[in-house]
């Protein structure tokens, strides 16, 4: 039997894809993004039973989060936090990315992130000896998501 190995054009470059973002309805590319990432972690409930000797483990339920670096180049992210100072009402983020590489045989992965809420959103950055701008970072948390599109297994898989 042939050995199959993986092709390295098969695996999906970082630097395919792009990201949109709805902030109360207005949907934009998120063309600032420079980065984003987001996992969803399973929430458990672990316990050793009475005569037992090995502690045992239950999926209670799930938990999003994830980080995002942008470029601090709108004043989108600002008019969300002012709306909120304001209201009192955090206003509804939805984030959608997706990774299309077309040198791969994968296809195309894509997600949703609902209910997102950005940890930390920069007011201004000003720094004397820097030479480029730098990416803004920020964790993030989402309370559901869908996925749209995912990929495909590789011919030789």
């Amino acid at each position: 039997m042939a050995t199959v190995k993986t092709r390295i054009e098969n695996i999906p470059m970082c630097t395919e894809g792009a990201g949109y973002i709805t902030i109360n309805g207005q949907n934009r590319k998120l063309f600032e993004l420079s980065k984003l990432s987001a996992t969803v972690e399973v929430k458990t409930w672990e316990k050793q039973l009475l005569g037992s000797r090995m502690e045992q483990g239950r999926a209670i339920g799930l938990k999003g989060s994830g980080s995002m670096s942008f470029y601090h180049m709108t004043s989108d992210f600002i008019d969300l936090l002012a709306e909120y100072k304001k209201t009192g009402v955090f206003p509804s983020i939805t984030i959608q990315g997706y990774h299309d590489d077309p040198a791969s045989e994968v296809g195309r992965l894509e997600v949703v992130l609902y209910h997102c809420i950005l940890k930390k959103i920069p007011l201004l950055a000003i720094e004397e000896a820097a030479s480029e701008t730098a990416p803004q970072d920020s964790d993030l948390i989402f309370g559901d998501y869908d996925i749209l599109d995912k990929f495909k297994k590789p011919v030789s898989y």
